[in-house]
């Protein structure tokens, strides 16, 4: 269905859009949150979607591994002569993750986009995709060894979300030090900041 399709891809622009009020009456008040200027807080967001766009229009699937290994979805993948965790992971498509895209680089434009800008900005959103898709593997693997981790699953991947949407100079201590190890937030979003 065109319509749905388009729909879906719309209201997921205006979504991500809507929070970029609070940064716009913020700044208002302030000229520098966490050591980010208005401009640099566009290409977080920009980053932040456009990693979310990719793992979840590629590897939709990964988000929910834990359900399809509880709910023993993943003999079918099994008997097939297919790598079993690329199937099952890219079974499904979340068609509003293009929305994300789009939006990922309307932020680059507004930040200031050169090539070279635009080939960093695009394989950082791939490498990062890659690196989310990666640790909700991980996360939804924990169901081969123990009963309800798709809670800790879910919440951990909802978390990252939430928290690549902040510049990092507002977390400090134990936050900080999860950002570089165990929820790698530093290399998927903020880093690639710092490089573009």
């Amino acid at each position: 269905n065109k319509m749905t399709f388009i729909t879906n891809i719309t209201f997921m622009i205006l979504n991500n859009s809507v929070m970029i009020i609070q940064w716009i009456i913020l700044y208002a008040l302030k000229d520098n949150v966490g050591g980010y200027t208005f401009k640099q807080v566009l290409l977080l967001w920009g980053i932040a979607a456009g990693t979310y766009g990719v793992a979840h229009f590629f590897f939709k699937k990964a988000f929910s591994l834990s359900e399809t290994i509880n709910n023993g979805k993943l003999d079918s993948f099994l008997v097939q002569p297919k790598n079993v965790l690329l199937s099952a992971i890219t079974t499904d498509v979340d068609v509003s993750a293009i929305g994300d895209l789009i939006y990922a680089y309307i932020m680059l434009f507004l930040f200031g986009c050169t090539i070279e800008k635009f080939l960093l900005f695009t394989m950082f959103i791939i490498t990062g995709g890659l690196m989310l898709t990666a640790i909700a593997v991980i996360l939804g693997s924990l169901s081969f060894w123990f009963n309800k981790t798709d809670v800790l699953a879910d919440t951990t991947n909802r978390l990252m979300t939430n928290f690549a949407t902040y510049p990092d100079g507002i977390f400090k201590g134990i936050v900080k030090v999860l950002f570089y190890t165990i929820i790698p937030l530093e290399f998927v979003n903020y880093i690639p900041i710092r490089l573009i």
